[in-house]
């Protein structure tokens, strides 16, 4: 396992929701993060992770794009609004830009703002603000 399926991990820890079972998810993918920068064999154990009912078509949906956004990002960089047909404002979306963030102490969070009121969140290995990535939106 390569240097792309830990980005995966790191953007899949950027997009967890609450709960007890997101939070030992996390600090385990954390975990192995850092081990496979360290260059320990990771394949194996994220490889489980990454084949988890509830995560399958997620992740492969990550690993199919070429920038590793998550699918409700990509939806979003279409134009697809979410709204049904009868709500949508006339003429075409655009391209819509997500904003992607990173942690500054790691390379081991990565998430991306879907709107711009989205609040930043706090990396919760480092507990730091993530920052802006380097080449901006994705």
């Amino acid at each position: 396992m390569g240097d792309r399926d830990l980005a995966v991990a790191a953007v899949l820890r950027g997009h967890l929701t609450d709960g007890p079972a997101c939070g030992e998810l996390d600090e385990r993918l954390a975990e192995l993060i850092a081990a496979g920068r360290r260059g320990a064999e990771v394949s194996s154990p994220l490889e489980e992770i990454f084949e988890r009912p509830a995560l399958r078509d997620w992740v492969a949906a990550v690993r199919g794009d070429a920038h590793l956004r998550p699918p409700e990002v990509v939806a979003v960089a279409r134009g697809d609004r979410g709204l049904a047909p009868d709500l949508q404002l006339p003429g075409p979306p655009g391209a819509v830009a997500a904003a992607r963030f990173v942690c500054p102490a790691g390379d081991d969070l990565t998430w991306f703002r879907q709107q711009a009121g989205d609040p930043v969140p706090m990396c919760g290995t480092h507990h730091v603000a993530l920052v802006p990535a380097p080449g901006g939106a994705a």
